[in-house]
């Protein structure tokens, strides 16, 4: 009874530790996703300043 309960528990913690790292990495995808964005918007922002002068 007790090893089943072991068995369970740790399976459980298994999915939990899964379940936690997916949104570790969709956050960071989503991070580089909004400063290449922001890189891009500013440096076309810089273009476009050079060029009214």
């Amino acid at each position: 009874m007790l090893k089943e309960k072991k068995k369970i528990r740790k399976t459980n913690e298994k999915l939990i530790k899964k379940k936690m790292n997916k949104p570790k990495g969709i956050t960071l995808i989503a991070l580089v996703i909004t400063i290449v964005l922001n890189s891009s918007y500013l440096a076309m922002e810089r273009m476009n300043k050079i060029e009214k002068i």
